[in-house]
């Protein structure tokens, strides 16, 4: 339901999910099994009972100890609530869990504004492109999660 929500959202701002452009609709195709196994998690936000947002991780195949960071996404009428905000410290406390060291995604910051000004506060950089990235629109962001445990120990210690 979010990732058909999702589709729906993406298209009716003007934009084709990338993915689907690149054949990679996987996750929009059967999400049950994208989002299965070690390499991958769907992390879902519920409001009174109701799905209403979603953010997926899936691990680098290539590249050990990296995800990616898919799907952010927050049903309208919640969005600007913080729910977005949550989905996202979710799936990096999740990727710190796991041992990973680098989250990456891409975003189009022209039409996500929000979503790429939460990237930004969560400590998420601009990086060179990613695959199919080398495009005007779109930009690649990493985030240093090695970086980020070290960061959060730090500040551990000196509360103690």
């Amino acid at each position: 339901m979010l990732l058909h929500a999702h589709w729906t959202w993406s298209r009716s701002i003007g934009l084709e999910p990338i993915a689907a452009r690149m054949g990679g609709v996987a996750d929009y195709a059967d999400p049950a099994s994208y989002y299965s196994g070690p390499e991958a998690t769907l992390l879902l936000a519920d409001v009174e009972g109701r799905r209403v947002g979603m953010v997926g991780l899936r691990r680098v195949r290539d590249r050990p100890g990296v995800a990616e960071l898919r799907r952010l996404f927050v049903l309208g009428l919640l969005r600007g609530q913080g729910v977005g905000g949550v989905l996202l410290d979710a799936a990096i406390a999740h990727s710190l869990d796991q041992g990973l060291t680098r989250l990456e995604l891409r975003t189009r910051p022209q039409v996500m504004r929000r979503a790429y000004t939460l990237y930004r506060r969560a400590g998420f950089r601009d990086a060179d492109a990613i695959d199919y990235t080398a495009r005007f629109d779109v930009a690649a962001m990493t985030l240093d999660l090695a970086e980020l445990a070290v960061r959060s120990s730090e500040r551990l210690f000196q509360c103690s």
